[in-house]
């Protein structure tokens, strides 16, 4: 049940990476890297209000717990995100 929880926070963990990558190579525009860090604290501000790397009853994966439209769109979406950031984690 902390699928939400488990994938925003290595969505963070993946973004923060890039972000990190992007700073030290020195071929990447300043603002590639701008905006890496603009996405990352937008995701961060989304799951700190959807309290989607929270526990308990107050947490987004409680909330969503019950099958529906709603529970499927954000897991999808949080899904993809995780895969095209895994896909693109530097080595």
């Amino acid at each position: 049940m902390a699928f939400f929880r488990v994938t925003t926070s290595d969505c963070i963990r993946l973004l923060a990476a890039a972000y990190s990558f992007m700073e030290t190579c020195p071929l990447v525009e300043r603002q590639m890297s701008f905006d890496i860090q603009t996405w990352l604290l937008e995701f961060k501000i989304w799951a700190s209000s959807t309290k989607a790397v929270k526990f308990g009853h107050d947490s987004l994966d409680w909330r969503l717990k019950e099958p529906g439209l709603s529970r499927m769109t954000v897991r999808k979406v949080l899904d993809d995100l995780r895969k095209r950031l895994h896909s693109r984690e530097p080595h």
